[in-house]
């Protein structure tokens, strides 16, 4: 099953625009971000088992927007007391932590609520001589805000956080080929396994979403969007 947006979707109902961080006028403008809009439509037209591929080239064109060097984005539990559960990460270009020291760069951080007690964070990492524009900034936001529905489907690949902790990759493997529409036997000769290897997999994934079946998961994964604030942009070192 490929589950997709038309770009026109990806550029509907931009909230307007606000000044949330500092910029130097005197620096040329940046550049026209169409091919980051292109990305974001590829990104919602791309099956579900290439959401981690989609998820490397969206990084990519986020940098692009705002000149970043680096990218690295995580999905954080903040569900339960205490500081927020990583439950999954991925990062791109120049490593974060080495490029954003004492040395030189400063990041930029945009915070995207998916759903209560779920946030994703981007965090970019800027040249030290680099002025962030207003236009940039809000394009940032713009496609994330557009992002919803493919932002959800990525909070969901990861599944919720149980007693025995982050879902196991195993598992997410079969899940997205699930939500392709491939049959167990089809999943089982995909991954090398056996048909009643694939079986018990389905089942615990079943179990980690609270569901019964195949109809009741897909539900869940195409369920309705939760009203959630535009993501909100910050420029500092604590994201």
């Amino acid at each position: 099953m490929l589950l997709s947006h038309t770009a026109a979707d990806a550029t509907a109902h931009r909230p307007r625009p606000s000044d949330l961080v500092p910029i130097d006028r005197a620096s040329p403008p940046p550049p026209a971000p169409d091919a980051a809009w292109r990305v974001c439509a590829q990104v919602q037209a791309s099956a579900a088992e290439h959401i981690d591929a989609s998820l490397s080239s969206l990084l990519h064109g986020l940098m692009a927007v705002c000149g970043a060097v680096g990218a690295r984005w995580r999905l954080e539990d903040t569900s339960r007391a205490g500081p927020p559960c990583v439950v999954a990460d991925c990062a791109v270009g120049v490593p974060w932590r080495v490029h954003a020291g004492p040395s030189g760069g400063h990041p930029l951080c945009l915070r995207k609520a998916v759903r209560p007690g779920r946030e994703m964070v981007f965090e970019f990492d800027l040249p030290a001589d680099h002025a962030l524009h207003t236009e940039a900034q809000d394009t940032l936001r713009l496609i994330l805000d557009s992002l919803g529905r493919w932002l959800h489907w990525l909070d969901m690949s990861h599944g919720p956080v149980t007693a025995q902790g982050a879902m196991p990759q195993h598992q997410r493997k079969v899940l997205l080929l699930m939500i392709t529409g491939l049959s167990e036997k089809q999943i089982a000769d995909r991954l090398g396994i056996s048909n009643n290897t694939a079986h018990q997999y389905v089942t615990s994934l079943f179990r980690r979403y609270g569901v019964r079946n195949r109809p009741s998961l897909m539900a869940r994964w195409l369920g309705d969007l939760a009203q959630l604030p535009s993501a909100e942009v910050r420029q500092g070192r604590v994201c």
